[in-house]
Protein backbone atom coordinates (compact mmCIF):
# COMPACT_ATOMS: atom_id res chain seq x y z
CA UNK A 1 0.00 0.00 0.00
CA UNK A 2 3.00 2.68 0.48
CA UNK A 3 4.32 1.94 -2.72
CA UNK A 4 0.55 2.51 -4.65
CA UNK A 5 0.48 5.57 -2.01
CA UNK A 6 3.57 7.10 -3.13
CA UNK A 7 3.26 6.37 -6.89
CA UNK A 8 -0.20 7.68 -7.29
CA UNK A 9 1.35 11.02 -4.73
CA UNK A 10 4.06 11.02 -8.00
CA UNK A 11 1.79 11.23 -10.79
CA UNK A 12 -0.59 13.90 -8.85
CA UNK A 13 2.22 15.82 -8.29
CA UNK A 14 3.17 15.57 -12.11
CA UNK A 15 0.54 18.11 -12.88
CA UNK A 16 -0.19 16.76 -16.59
CA UNK A 17 -2.52 15.33 -18.36
CA UNK A 18 -2.17 11.84 -19.56
CA UNK A 19 -4.01 8.76 -20.69
CA UNK A 20 -2.89 5.25 -19.58
CA UNK A 21 -2.64 2.49 -21.89
CA UNK A 22 -2.37 -0.32 -18.84
CA UNK A 23 -0.86 -0.69 -15.53
CA UNK A 24 1.25 -3.88 -15.72
CA UNK A 25 2.11 -5.79 -12.38
CA UNK A 26 4.52 -8.64 -12.00
CA UNK A 27 4.86 -11.09 -9.50
CA UNK A 28 2.64 -10.88 -6.78
CA UNK A 29 2.97 -8.15 -4.66
CA UNK A 30 3.22 -6.01 -7.52
CA UNK A 31 0.50 -7.51 -9.13
CA UNK A 32 -1.70 -6.53 -6.02
CA UNK A 33 -0.64 -3.19 -6.51
CA UNK A 34 -1.19 -2.92 -10.03
CA UNK A 35 -4.81 -3.99 -9.23
CA UNK A 36 -5.31 -1.41 -7.03
CA UNK A 37 -4.00 1.24 -9.40
CA UNK A 38 -6.21 0.21 -11.62
CA UNK A 39 -9.47 -0.11 -9.74
CA UNK A 40 -8.57 3.84 -8.69
CA UNK A 41 -7.80 4.99 -12.29
CA UNK A 42 -10.03 3.22 -14.28
CA UNK A 43 -7.30 1.60 -15.93
CA UNK A 44 -6.42 -1.58 -17.94
CA UNK A 45 -4.23 -4.16 -16.19
CA UNK A 46 -2.33 -6.42 -17.02
CA UNK A 47 -0.38 -9.18 -15.53
CA UNK A 48 2.67 -11.07 -15.79
CA UNK A 49 2.97 -13.49 -12.67
CA UNK A 50 6.13 -15.51 -13.77
CA UNK A 51 6.49 -18.09 -10.16
CA UNK A 52 3.00 -18.62 -8.75
CA UNK A 53 2.04 -19.38 -4.87
CA UNK A 54 -0.27 -22.18 -5.55
CA UNK A 55 1.87 -24.05 -7.64
CA UNK A 56 5.30 -23.67 -5.14
CA UNK A 57 2.58 -24.73 -2.07
CA UNK A 58 1.60 -27.95 -4.08
CA UNK A 59 4.96 -28.89 -4.95
CA UNK A 60 6.23 -28.16 -1.28
CA UNK A 61 3.67 -29.87 0.20
CA UNK A 62 4.12 -33.38 -1.63
CA UNK A 63 7.94 -33.17 -1.35
CA UNK A 64 7.59 -33.68 2.16
CA UNK A 65 10.31 -31.81 3.17
CA UNK A 66 8.52 -28.85 5.13
CA UNK A 67 5.05 -28.81 7.07
CA UNK A 68 2.23 -26.67 5.98
CA UNK A 69 3.02 -24.13 9.08
CA UNK A 70 6.58 -23.61 8.48
CA UNK A 71 5.60 -23.03 5.10
CA UNK A 72 3.46 -20.13 5.80
CA UNK A 73 5.90 -19.10 8.35
CA UNK A 74 8.85 -18.69 5.69
CA UNK A 75 7.33 -17.82 2.61
CA UNK A 76 3.81 -15.93 4.01
CA UNK A 77 2.31 -18.15 1.13
CA UNK A 78 -1.44 -17.59 1.96
CA UNK A 79 -0.91 -13.80 1.96
CA UNK A 80 0.76 -14.40 -2.05
CA UNK A 81 -1.99 -16.17 -3.10
CA UNK A 82 -4.44 -13.52 -1.87
CA UNK A 83 -2.33 -11.20 -3.98
CA UNK A 84 -2.26 -13.13 -6.89
CA UNK A 85 -6.23 -13.84 -6.82
CA UNK A 86 -6.68 -10.22 -6.72
CA UNK A 87 -4.48 -9.66 -9.51
CA UNK A 88 -6.02 -11.98 -11.91
CA UNK A 89 -9.67 -10.81 -10.85
CA UNK A 90 -8.45 -7.44 -12.32
CA UNK A 91 -6.09 -8.42 -14.94
CA UNK A 92 -7.35 -7.84 -18.45
CA UNK A 93 -4.96 -10.17 -19.77
CA UNK A 94 -2.16 -12.75 -18.36
CA UNK A 95 1.45 -12.94 -19.72
CA UNK A 96 2.50 -16.38 -19.56
CA UNK A 97 5.43 -18.20 -20.84
CA UNK A 98 3.75 -21.82 -22.05
CA UNK A 99 0.51 -23.64 -22.24
CA UNK A 100 1.67 -25.82 -19.52
CA UNK A 101 1.75 -22.55 -16.95
CA UNK A 102 -1.61 -21.67 -18.42
CA UNK A 103 -3.75 -25.19 -17.25
CA UNK A 104 -1.64 -26.48 -14.66
CA UNK A 105 -0.46 -23.35 -12.99
CA UNK A 106 -3.35 -20.52 -13.15
CA UNK A 107 -5.44 -23.57 -13.30
CA UNK A 108 -4.82 -23.96 -9.74
CA UNK A 109 -6.67 -20.21 -8.59
CA UNK A 110 -10.21 -19.23 -8.26
CA UNK A 111 -9.53 -17.06 -10.76
CA UNK A 112 -9.47 -18.48 -13.41
CA UNK A 113 -10.93 -22.10 -15.11
CA UNK A 114 -9.70 -23.04 -18.44
CA UNK A 115 -12.61 -25.04 -18.91
CA UNK A 116 -15.16 -22.33 -18.25
CA UNK A 117 -13.01 -20.13 -20.02
CA UNK A 118 -13.39 -21.69 -23.40
CA UNK A 119 -17.55 -21.62 -22.74
CA UNK A 120 -17.40 -17.76 -21.76
CA UNK A 121 -15.36 -17.29 -24.83
CA UNK A 122 -18.19 -18.30 -26.63
CA UNK A 123 -20.65 -16.83 -24.92
CA UNK A 124 -20.18 -13.94 -23.28
CA UNK A 125 -21.94 -13.08 -20.01
CA UNK A 126 -22.15 -9.38 -18.69
CA UNK A 127 -20.16 -9.39 -15.35
CA UNK A 128 -18.33 -12.22 -15.68
CA UNK A 129 -14.97 -12.71 -17.85
CA UNK A 130 -11.44 -14.62 -17.76
CA UNK A 131 -8.54 -13.06 -18.48
CA UNK A 132 -7.14 -13.27 -21.62
CA UNK A 133 -3.56 -15.73 -21.74
CA UNK A 134 -1.41 -14.63 -23.84
CA UNK A 135 1.45 -17.15 -24.00
CA UNK A 136 5.02 -15.60 -25.11
CA UNK A 137 7.33 -18.22 -25.13
CA UNK A 138 11.27 -17.46 -23.72
CA UNK A 139 13.72 -15.70 -26.34
CA UNK A 140 13.96 -12.46 -28.21
CA UNK A 141 12.89 -11.74 -31.73
CA UNK A 142 15.73 -10.32 -33.15
CA UNK A 143 13.85 -10.07 -36.96
CA UNK A 144 12.94 -6.12 -36.34
CA UNK A 145 16.67 -5.41 -34.66
CA UNK A 146 18.69 -3.34 -37.78
CA UNK A 147 22.12 -3.20 -36.69
CA UNK A 148 24.66 -0.88 -37.66
CA UNK A 149 27.61 -3.14 -38.85
CA UNK A 150 30.87 -2.53 -40.98
CA UNK A 151 30.69 -2.89 -44.72
CA UNK A 152 31.38 -5.93 -46.10
CA UNK A 153 35.01 -5.78 -47.94
CA UNK A 154 33.71 -8.58 -50.09
CA UNK A 155 30.23 -6.52 -51.30
CA UNK A 156 32.25 -3.32 -51.56
CA UNK A 157 34.65 -5.65 -53.82
CA UNK A 158 31.80 -7.03 -55.42
CA UNK A 159 30.49 -3.43 -56.39
CA UNK A 160 33.15 -2.38 -57.46
CA UNK A 161 34.08 -5.11 -60.41
CA UNK A 162 30.44 -3.73 -61.44
CA UNK A 163 31.05 -0.81 -61.56
CA UNK A 164 33.86 -1.05 -63.90
CA UNK A 165 31.81 -4.15 -65.59
CA UNK A 166 28.97 -1.10 -66.33
CA UNK A 167 31.60 1.24 -67.62
CA UNK A 168 33.03 -1.04 -69.88
CA UNK A 169 30.07 -1.93 -71.83
CA UNK A 170 29.12 1.79 -71.97
CA UNK A 171 32.53 2.28 -73.64
CA UNK A 172 32.28 -0.34 -76.16
CA UNK A 173 28.70 0.88 -76.66
CA UNK A 174 29.98 4.39 -77.77
CA UNK A 175 32.39 2.82 -79.94
CA UNK A 176 29.62 1.23 -81.94
CA UNK A 177 28.30 4.23 -82.80
CA UNK A 178 31.65 6.25 -83.22
CA UNK A 179 32.72 3.45 -85.95
CA UNK A 180 29.30 4.30 -88.07
CA UNK A 181 30.30 5.50 -91.36
CA UNK A 182 28.05 7.97 -91.33
CA UNK A 183 29.78 9.96 -88.02
CA UNK A 184 31.69 12.48 -88.98
CA UNK A 185 35.43 11.94 -88.31
CA UNK A 186 35.52 14.79 -85.44
CA UNK A 187 32.90 13.29 -83.93
CA UNK A 188 34.61 9.58 -84.27
CA UNK A 189 37.44 11.05 -82.66
CA UNK A 190 35.85 12.81 -79.65
CA UNK A 191 33.87 9.86 -78.79
CA UNK A 192 37.03 7.87 -78.33
CA UNK A 193 38.82 9.73 -76.57
CA UNK A 194 36.02 10.49 -74.00
CA UNK A 195 35.26 6.64 -74.02
CA UNK A 196 39.03 5.72 -72.39
CA UNK A 197 42.35 5.06 -73.77
CA UNK A 198 42.64 6.13 -77.48
CA UNK A 199 45.17 3.91 -78.69
CA UNK A 200 43.64 0.36 -77.37
CA UNK A 201 40.09 1.86 -78.41
CA UNK A 202 41.20 2.97 -81.79
CA UNK A 203 42.53 -0.07 -83.24
CA UNK A 204 38.96 -1.73 -81.99
CA UNK A 205 37.10 1.32 -83.63
CA UNK A 206 39.23 1.04 -87.08
CA UNK A 207 38.53 -2.93 -87.99
CA UNK A 208 34.61 -2.29 -86.43
CA UNK A 209 34.60 0.63 -89.31
CA UNK A 210 36.61 -1.06 -91.97
CA UNK A 211 34.28 -4.02 -91.06
CA UNK A 212 30.91 -1.89 -91.05
CA UNK A 213 32.19 -0.25 -94.51
CA UNK A 214 32.76 -3.74 -96.55
CA UNK A 215 29.47 -5.52 -94.94
CA UNK A 216 27.48 -2.07 -96.62
CA UNK A 217 29.06 -2.24 -100.04
CA UNK A 218 27.03 -4.01 -102.36
CA UNK A 219 28.93 -6.93 -104.04
CA UNK A 220 27.95 -5.80 -107.79
CA UNK A 221 28.67 -2.23 -107.00
CA UNK A 222 29.40 -0.85 -110.04
CA UNK A 223 31.92 1.91 -111.32
CA UNK A 224 31.60 4.59 -113.82
CA UNK A 225 32.12 2.64 -117.69
CA UNK A 226 31.44 -0.66 -115.65
CA UNK A 227 28.34 -2.94 -116.54
CA UNK A 228 26.88 -4.80 -113.52
CA UNK A 229 26.96 -8.54 -114.62
CA UNK A 230 24.78 -10.90 -116.03
CA UNK A 231 23.37 -13.12 -113.69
Amino acid sequence: MAHVTATMAALAAAGETCELYDIHGHYADAGEAAALMSFTLGSDMVLTGHSLGRNKLDHLLKSRTMARREIEAVYAMSRRIEGEERAIDAALMVFTSTHQEVKDQWGLYDGYDPALERILRARPRRGRHFPVMNVIPPGLDFSNLKVACPPDPWEQLAAAQQQQALAASGSFSSLSIAASPRAPRSRRTSMLSAGGSVGALAAVAEGSSSFSAAAGQDEFATTPGESRPKA
